[in-house]
């Protein structure tokens, strides 16, 4: 399953080898990324192959253009709720929503580090759509991550968590 989302990764930053942005981002998206300010783009798609409620899909792009961070935010219930975010890859058949954080490295074409959710009790991870109306969506997350380090070391500079805090978004849901 991780390997599905690595492939995902890998077509939007071979997409974005001269600084264009591959897909349709409409909204805004900021929050407290380890204590600091932090914006990205943001767009929002119906979760496939098995439509299963939708995704947030999250990038960061340097001054440059390139890619330098990515979080998916996957299979939220299209309707008005808090839900907590738990263990479960994109593509598991089960009602649970889960999130992903991955770096890219170099012009944006070189995966950096992949991030789990921590799923620690002193920070608790979810996402809450707060309204929809039509394809628009507004909400708020709170997401803690810990690096993956069963592929390998990464980036020995990255660290080792990373969390949001006081995250909000609006969006709209791409056709």
């Amino acid at each position: 399953m991780k390997n599905l989302l690595f492939l995902f990764l890998l077509f939007l930053v071979a997409c974005n080898k001269n600084g264009d942005k591959p897909v349709p981002y409409w909204g805004e998206v900021s929050a407290l990324k380890n204590g600091s300010c932090w914006r990205a783009d943001i767009f929002a798609a119906n979760n496939k192959p098995y439509y299963q409620g939708i995704d947030i899909l999250i990038d960061k792009f340097n001054e440059v253009g390139f890619l330098r961070e990515h979080i998916i935010i996957y299979k939220i219930p299209m309707k008005v709720g808090f839900f907590a975010l738990d263990s479960t890859e994109v593509r598991d058949i089960d009602t649970l929503v889960g999130s992903k954080y991955f770096t890219s490295l170099d012009d944006g074409d070189v995966l950096g580090d992949s991030y789990d959710l921590l799923l620690d009790d002193s920070i608790p991870d979810f996402v809450e759509i707060t309204e929809i109306s039509g394809k628009e969506i507004a909400g708020n997350f709170q997401m803690s991550f810990v690096k993956d380090l069963t592929h390998g070391e990464g980036d020995p500079a990255a660290p080792d968590t990373i969390v949001f805090l006081s995250g909000k978004f609006y969006t709209r849901l791409k056709d």
